[in-house]
């Protein structure tokens, strides 16, 4: 769980860099965490 913390975290920070002003972002995070959920549920 520590290490997702951190893969969302770095993502954060990518995104929060170079998408700042970008519209899609808030879907982007909800993809992100829905994976991240996906991937829990599957192992």
């Amino acid at each position: 769980m520590k290490k997702q913390l951190m893969i969302i975290s770095t993502l954060a920070l990518l995104l929060n860099g170079n998408a700042m002003a970008d519209t899609n972002l808030e879907k982007c995070f909800r993809d992100i965490g829905m994976e991240i959920l996906r991937m829990n549920i599957n192992r």
